[in-house]
């Protein structure tokens, strides 16, 4: 009798699980023939992102304020929180005499008219990430707890940032993950929709739909865009890091690999009315043996110290890039995302009829980006 009973209860679970799965997949399906949410595409209806990292975080807010108040972004990311290795939801430290959440800069935002989404992150490597949420237990206790924090401290909702859990070059862990994680977002969606909270979830980018190893040490395939695309409110490509500091030399987001990924999206996804396309703000610098991330502040350093090095923007790559060898006498290359890259980007992302630029990230840009960006967003097109 009791193992009976036992056997329902899970042949219930189980059946409204499944129920809640064909419902994704039929409202993905219907997007997709119906073409719901076009109106949306307009550049005028544009919804930008920015993330705030935790480690600079009053450089973030002071660039973060400056886009909101341009009229550029309006959803606001700081890096507030992550999984730790016990999948416990945890605050992430302060910096700048900030505490986290720090209800001053939450405040600061929602005046402005943001919606506040902290991003959740996680160092869990793909085995520890599937024997802690394998489990609906694991899944459940997460969600709850991730809904708590986002009524307790008034946040709009949240962006899951889990990253490491694609560190695998084992076609069969990522297909594991890939069906956790896109089981473990359905019961975070689940949790927020029932108090009126928004999910969105960030995603590296892919090209293809085979579980490709990227990078030596990644498959993004453990991202299923249909199925995350259909769960959460908004989906955040990671359009950038094509070349890193495990690769030769190269653009951070060459135009044409960005193109790639928004074509291999826009055929992969419920809605392009979802999705916003990552942009970097940043750089990176090959040389002397070592691979330095590039902001702003160091551009103009190194201009400052080699001003003998042409500075020349790639018209293939739509990236900043020059050489120069150092004092040792090491041979450096650069490449940068300036606000020309960025505005090449938004009109790529425009003509795809997606949601948005997610940007990566507050306090990297050049001085005079938000203006740039503020003109695109308003419809008026850099130079026109």
């Amino acid at each position: 009798m009791f193992t009976a009973m036992r056997s329902r209860r899970h042949f219930l679970m189980e059946s409204s699980l499944m129920m809640l799965a064909m419902m994704s997949a039929s409202s993905c399906q219907l997007r997709q023939k119906t073409g719901i949410g076009k109106e949306h595409n307009a550049l005028s209806a544009w919804h930008n992102s920015l993330w705030l990292p935790n480690w600079r975080m009053q450089k973030s807010l002071a660039s973060a304020l400056k886009a909101l108040d341009g009229q550029c972004v309006t959803t606001l990311s700081p890096f507030w929180y992550e999984v730790d290795d016990t999948g416990t939801l945890r605050a992430k430290p302060g910096s700048d005499e900030l505490a986290i959440p720090d209800r001053a800069t939450i405040a600061a935002l929602h005046k402005r008219g943001a919606s506040v989404m902290p991003t959740l992150t996680t160092t869990l490597l793909p085995d520890n990430f599937i024997r802690l949420f394998a489990e609906r237990a694991g899944q459940k206790r997460l969600a709850e707890a991730i809904r708590q924090e986002v009524l307790i401290n008034g946040y709009d909702g949240i962006d899951l940032d889990l990253e490491n859990i694609a560190l695998t070059t084992e076609v069969s862990t990522a297909k594991k993950v890939r069906e956790i994680y896109t089981d473990l977002c359905r019961c975070i969606a689940s949790e927020l929709n029932a108090v009126n909270k928004t999910l969105s979830i960030t995603v590296m980018a892919r090209w293809s739909s085979r579980y490709e190893v990227w990078r030596s040490k990644l498959i993004p395939a453990v991202y299923d865009y249909e199925a995350l695309s259909g769960i959460a409110s908004v989906l955040r490509v990671m359009a950038y890091d094509q070349h890193a500091p495990n690769t030769p030399p190269g653009p951070i987001a060459g135009f044409r690999w960005v193109e790639s990924i928004c074509d291999w999206t826009r055929r992969n996804v419920c809605s392009v009315d979802r999705v916003e396309i990552g942009i970097p703000l940043y750089g990176r610098d090959w040389g002397g043996g070592t691979v330095k991330s590039v902001l702003w502040d160091n551009m103009v350093q190194l201009r400052d110290m080699y001003p003998q090095s042409d500075v020349i923007y790639s018209d293939t790559e739509r990236e900043i890039t020059f050489a120069y060898t150092d004092k040792e006498g090491s041979a450096h290359q650069v490449w940068y995302s300036n606000s020309q890259s960025v505005t090449d980007r938004l009109a790529l992302i425009q003509s795809y009829g997606f949601r948005g630029a997610a940007l990566w990230a507050a306090s990297y840009e050049s001085p005079d980006l938000w203006e740039k960006i503020g003109a695109v967003s308003s419809g008026v097109m850099p130079g026109k």
